[in-house]
């Protein structure tokens, strides 16, 4: 699959960016569903609500709930980490016809604007929602170690609400934007390499060349991906 992914990266940015496109809108539209489904249930049985309420009331105050909560949050800063790759890719967004203003490209400062905020509200709307519809409709002993929810709350909701069939649709599209994950940077990178280090010396002169950083990295991440045993594995 890594070395799928290279070859997708070597095809150039707008087919990589395509195909970015062609996977993540899928899994976007499988959770939203999933979300959606999830939420018209706890619509459903409102005392789902009233448990969790009840629930929070046994960690005491509100000001032990949010240091319980400010531990935890580090463990949701993957769901952040989409700013980053957005960083990443602002070399590569097109801008309006207007062109620049006193050397200020106004017009892909707007497009780019556009992209963070949109990236903002998905992300901020899923990992809410997400968070929300999996702590009312997925029990306790299910998230700890080694439980049927551990590392994948939703895939087992489309499971338990929806069949093994969507679950497992689901389950191919979580495996396909994982793998796609890594080219978001990697596209990234196609911006920073080129432009940006062989002018300030940090990189070699041959990575200022187009498809060149693929071949450095490629062996590199075969290695990394061995060293920390980083493979999906089917629960």
């Amino acid at each position: 699959m890594l070395r799928l992914l290279t070859v997708v990266c070597w095809l150039g940015v707008r087919e990589a960016i395509g195909l970015a496109a062609a996977v993540a809108i899928p899994y976007l539209a499988l959770n939203a569903f999933v979300l959606m489904w999830g939420l018209g249930l706890i619509v459903k049985h409102p005392g789902l609500l009233s448990q969790w309420h009840g629930n929070l009331h046994s960690f005491g105050d509100w000001t032990a709930i949010f240091v319980a909560s400010a531990i935890v949050f580090p463990k949701l800063a993957l769901g952040l980490s989409g700013f980053e790759t957005g960083v990443s890719v602002i070399p590569l967004v097109s801008g309006d016809s207007d062109g620049e203003t006193k050397g200020r490209p106004e017009g892909r400062i707007r497009a780019t604007r556009k992209l963070l905020v949109a990236a903002a509200l998905i992300m901020s709307v899923m990992l809410l929602t997400s968070s929300l519809v999996a702590t009312l409709l997925i029990p306790e002993s299910a998230y700890r170690a080694g439980g049927v929810a551990d590392g994948r709350a939703l895939a087992y909701l489309a499971h338990e609400m929806l069949g093994n069939v969507f679950g497992t649709i689901y389950d191919l599209s979580t495996i396909l934007v994982l793998w796609f994950a890594g080219a978001a940077s990697m596209t990234g990178l196609l911006a920073l390499f080129p432009r940006y280090l062989p002018r300030f010396g940090m990189a070699p002169r041959s990575l200022a060349h187009l498809r060149h950083p693929f071949l450095f990295l490629l062996p590199r991440d075969i290695v990394h991906t061995m060293m920390f045993r980083s493979t999906l594995v089917p629960h």
